[in-house]
């Protein structure tokens, strides 16, 4: 696809707000289409070709009509000194019953540097032919370019043009009052070598057409002497549009009788045209704009499948701003025109890469021009924003304050008997100052006071009321004007010991909530079940010592107001044990001592108890003892004595050790929590199976214990079992020499390389007890090794 354009209101041409696209066009090929009163016409610029086969341009006018393209048609080669230069159509536009079309000239040898030249047509001029030339009588062109530094080659004259309807702040800022009759700039890309990015130039179009009729107007008077340079001037046929006559309103005759273009001198842009200078990484291909509002914004499409919106409110070197750079093509394709939807709030783009080494593909993709939705705070919709280093407010978007949002103007409705209230200042968005109080308890009912600012009135006949997640508030919301505070009974369900509770204020007459506040929390005491937890969170909870419960008051621990209830620090109130590792041979009597710290005493006459539970994974296998305080040292919680035998322990003797966690129950409330005491129960028979080396290897287990807190197995010699070191009389820890049981593979190389597993008994208890492993006289170099089992060598 080469090109696309847009019609809007040309009923000749096609049907309302439909897309156009010309594929059969040679590429560059670019549209414009006018109506005048009486006639029809569509104007096409396409290249030509010459003999030698340069490119040229030329204009055709097709004439229509029942909405049919007629096949006849007049057509202007554009003829410049006799010499055929390469060209290219870079732009066309209507405006004041004139059509535009600008096309540029490449560098050759003849000329000192490639130009750029505007060309003017009336739109009622149908063009004439004749048997030596055909052309157009209005026809007048101007030449232009920008003469600043740091051009590209290619950058000396325009890439890219558009014309663009200016907003009012431009207009009122335009120098010489040059837009006060002509509401248009023509808005111009030069691209630039150094940093590699563009240039985007301003040129008010009452300039243009001022330096036209000029030279109009000095033609028809005949005055030969003001035309300068080497081209002719030709035949000029009156028309009406072009605002000037001579007596009698007859045809004007300058220069010889062939006709060439009515040229104007050229107009040449310096630094001071330049609104905008565009850093490397965005070189436009592609440029519309329209005004919204006060504002001139324009919209550039990048050769990295981007679209720049800028804001141009003023003339002068580096004046607009980029306030906003969106990426339309996620493939990076360059963005090679763009339309507007007749109502300025949709973009089309065209994302199209061909040439040689690329895979051709075009697709139009739509594209949003306001996109305010996505700023959904009042602040984050009106404060400015820094692109490319320059902080710019969005000139599309404000805070629609009685809808809650961030919307265009047009899209912030009024509200019926009220005047909209839309602004583009952040300093003047309504915000909730203070919130008293800022936390509020499970299901009781709370005055709660908000301290606004920059509110506006409320429209007639509507109220403010509270709001509270999904739901306005069901309970009264009052309003008292010498404070300017709301107030708001409301009572929550709060699910959480504390959450965030959403909060604003809600307008009935808009059904939306446009002022929100993230400050307010809610607490639930009674969902914390440990006192660290209750002491710890930020809500106003305290720690009923003996009910072991979280409250917001004494009275809810259920004993009276002298019940022991704190708010003070978790260090020097609640209850806390001390970790540690235990070892525990089975069918032994043990009695386990606990330290903690902060332990309430046992109230005489009452049901306060201490005990201890062994807790593991299956809650049914839990062992349950008495506790008491340990008499003169309150410190330490001592387990009921008891006898913990294998069967009860290891599960009916099927293993041979298990972990459980011994924990302190006050008044059967869990008080360890994570410092649970972790206590090994084991069985050295069952581990050792009979091997002496197993069973010394126990020594060593549980590896993550303290090496003072590990299994005490030993191997008793008059028994030859492995047995707790205390019930041996007479125990070793040397053991008889390994048995081997099994080699594999039996059989290998005698060059060696051959991986070899060897299972036994009595195989040492550590690594350090082999010394060497032989093979056919050969050592074998271990490569793993299981304690007492086996290990597994490479030969040599």
């Amino acid at each position: 696809m080469s090109s696309l354009d847009y019609c809007s209101s040309h009923r000749y041409l096609c049907f309302p707000d439909a897309v156009l696209f010309f594929p059969a066009l040679t590429s560059p090929s670019l549209i414009s289409s006018t109506m005048s009163a009486n006639n029809k016409k569509l104007f096409i610029a396409t290249p030509a070709f010459s003999g030698d086969g340069v490119r040229n341009p030329v204009l055709r006018t097709l004439s229509t009509s029942n909405y049919q393209m007629a096949t006849e048609y007049s057509e202007m080669l554009i003829m410049n000194s006799g010499k055929d230069f390469p060209s290219a159509w870079i732009a066309s536009f209507t405006a004041g019953g004139f059509v535009y079309f600008v096309y540029t000239e490449q560098i050759d040898g003849k000329k000192a540097k490639p130009s750029t030249t505007l060309v003017r047509i009336c739109g009622d001029d149908g063009g004439y032919v004749t048997s030596r030339y055909s052309g157009y009588g209005s026809y007048v062109e101007m030449e232009y370019s920008y003469t600043g530094k740091g051009l590209a080659p290619s950058g000396s004259f325009a890439q890219v043009a558009a014309l663009v309807h200016t907003g009012h702040r431009l207009v009122a800022n335009a120098p010489d009052a040059s837009l006060s009759r002509k509401h248009h700039i023509i808005a111009t890309v030069f691209d630039e070598l150094v940093p590699g990015g563009s240039l985007i130039s301003i040129l008010p179009l009452e300039w243009v057409d001022d330096a036209m009729r000029d030279r109009e107007i000095l033609c028809g008077r005949n005055l030969r002497s003001v035309m300068a340079g080497t081209k002719n001037v030709g035949s000029i046929k009156f028309s009406s549009c072009n605002g000037y006559h001579t007596e009698n309103n007859s045809t004007t005759v300058c220069g010889r009788p062939k006709h060439t273009p009515l040229t104007v001198p050229a107009l040449e842009l310096n630094d001071s045209s330049i609104v905008l200078r565009l850093q490397s990484g965005y070189r436009v291909r592609s440029l519309i704009g329209a005004s919204y509002g006060d504002h001139t914004v324009l919209f550039a499409g990048t050769d990295t499948g981007h679209v720049l919106k800028i804001l141009v409110n003023t003339f002068g070197l580096g004046s607009a701003r980029v306030f906003d750079d969106l990426e339309v093509d996620a493939l990076k394709r360059p963005i090679i025109k763009l339309l507007l939807s007749p109502t300025k709030s949709s973009l089309y783009a065209l994302a199209n890469v061909t040439g040689s080494g690329a895979t051709p593909s075009s697709e139009v993709i739509k594209v949003p021009v306001f996109g305010c939705g996505r700023f959904k705070t009042c602040s984050s919709c009106t404060s400015p924003k820094s692109f490319l280093g320059l902080p710019v407010v969005n000139p599309l978007c404000g805070w629609c304050q009685y809808e809650g949002r961030c919307t265009s103007k047009l899209a912030c409705k009024n509200i019926s008997g009220f005047e909209r209230y839309f602004h583009q200042n952040s300093t003047v968005c309504p915000s909730i100052k203070s919130i008293s109080p800022a936390l509020v308890s499970h299901l009781t009912p709370t005055n709660i006071t908000i301290q606004v600012a920059n509110l506006p009135r409320s429209p007639p006949g509507a109220r403010y009321q509270c709001w509270f997640g999904s739901t306005e508030s069901k309970f009264n919301t009052t309003y008292n004007a010498s404070s300017g505070q709301y107030t708001c009974l409301a009572k929550f369900n709060i699910s959480q010991g504390l959450q965030d509770i959403p909060f604003g204020l809600y307008l009935k007459a808009s059904n939306a909530v446009f002022l929100q506040y993230g400050g307010l929390k809610g607490f639930n005491c009674r969902v914390h079940t440990r006192c660290d937890s209750c002491l710890s969170t930020p809500a106003m909870c305290g720690w009923c010592r003996y009910t072991n419960l979280c409250t917001v008051t004494r009275a809810e621990c259920g004993e009276g107001d002298q019940s022991p209830w704190t708010k003070a620090d978790v260090k020097t109130v609640c209850p806390k044990t001390s970790a540690t590792h235990e070892v525990q041979a089975v069918d032994r009597v043990r009695q386990f001592e606990i330290t903690a710290v902060n332990l309430p005493v046992p109230r005489i006459g009452t049901l306060d108890t201490y005990k201890c539970s062994l807790r593991s994974n299956d809650s049914s296998s839990d062992v349950i003892m008495d506790a008491v305080l340990k008499p003169n040292k309150p410190s330490t919680v001592e387990c009921q004595e008891m006898e913990f035998s294998s069967d009860r322990m290891l599960n009916g003797g099927s293993l041979g050790w298990v972990e459980k966690q011994l924990v302190v129950l006050w008044n059967n409330v869990d008080i360890s929590g994570d410092e649970a005491t972790r206590v090994a129960f084991y069985n050295c028979e069952i581990l050792a199976k009979q091997d002496c080396s197993l069973c010394i290897a126990q020594l060593d287990v549980p590896r993550a214990y303290p090496s003072a807190k590990r299994f005490q197995c030993r191997w008793c010699l008059s028994t030859k079992t492995c047995a707790v070191d205390s019930s041996c009389t007479a125990s070793s820890q040397r053991c008889p020499n390994p048995e081997l049981t099994k080699i594999s593979p039996s059989s290998g190389p005698m060059k060696g390389g051959t991986l070899v597993v060897v299972n036994g008994t009595n195989m040492g208890s550590r690594r350090s007890d082999l010394t060497s492993v032989i093979v056919n006289e050969a050592l074998c170099n271990i490569t793993s090794y299981t304690p007492a089992r086996g290990l597994e060598c490479v030969t040599s």
